[in-house]
């Protein structure tokens, strides 16, 4: 009798560590591969590259965090391995439109993750603003944009 409760106790250990087994865990992606893009569905959605933005501000020979200017060399020096900054981004009064978070390896100046922060919103507003001032453009210079836009010159970056 023993060796029968043995052996169903084993088929019972076999029955549920198999199921434990039958859903494998999601392969994992790096958050700019995945969506470095957002859009909203309907006529004249607004496709914001997120890490091209991310990528022109840091680009730039001087930017801004926390209201101290930078340059490459400065933020590698001061600045650690992976930076996460969160790009603030604002209408022409001063409200705000959304935020994105860039982390960016300051060793090389490479965008490795890009994102919008948790809880903001790229409403319907804020698209029709983003395709007035040339964001939305899949050849859009981020660069100049920045520097020719009341979007460009509004975006305030922090830590």
């Amino acid at each position: 009798m023993k060796a029968i409760s043995k052996i169903t106790c084993l088929l019972l250990l076999a029955a549920v560590g198999g199921c434990a087994q039958s859903n494998p865990p999601p392969a994992s992606t790096s958050a700019v591969s995945a969506a470095p893009a957002i859009a909203s569905p309907g006529q004249g959605a607004c496709n914001l590259d997120i890490k091209k933005l991310c990528e022109a501000y840091f680009g730039r020979s001087d930017f801004l965090i926390n209201g101290t200017e930078y340059n490459a060399q400065r933020l590698q020096q001061n600045g650690r391995a992976h930076e996460n900054v969160d790009l603030h981004l604002k209408y022409a009064d001063g409200s705000p439109i959304t935020a994105i978070e860039c982390q960016i390896e300051t060793q090389h100046q490479a965008i490795t993750y890009a994102h919008f922060v948790s809880g903001s919103t790229f409403d319907d507003r804020a698209q029709a603003y983003a395709k007035e001032q040339g964001f939305c453009d899949p050849s859009a210079d981020y660069s100049k944009l920045l520097t020719d836009t009341q979007l460009g010159k509004s975006i305030d970056a922090g830590l």
